[in-house]
């Protein structure tokens, strides 16, 4: 327990049906906003050559570790053989 509060659950459908709710306009819209809000504040010296870096990052998902898995999406060149699952 860190802080007093019980470990976190890994049953993830809960979160996952609360995703399905969010509306996608609000999605868009908090997103342009903040990244609005960010840009206003940010240093120049943060910028590469005074230009503005845009990236979204998205999320990964695992899979399950079968042969075809292995073939189609490989590990990485760092992993060591049969270690890890495939990640896309």
């Amino acid at each position: 327990m860190a802080i007093g509060l019980p470990p976190s659950n890994t049953f993830t459908g809960e979160y996952c049906n609360a995703r399905k709710r969010l509306q996608k306009d609000l999605i868009s819209q908090v997103t342009c906003e903040v990244g609005y809000m960010i840009d206003q504040h940010i240093s120049m010296n943060w910028r590469w050559k005074k230009r503005r870096v845009r990236h979204i990052e998205s999320a990964t998902f695992t899979m399950p570790d079968t042969p075809y898995n292995q073939a189609v999406f490989t590990q990485k060149d760092a992993q060591k053989p049969g270690l890890g699952f495939p990640i896309s």
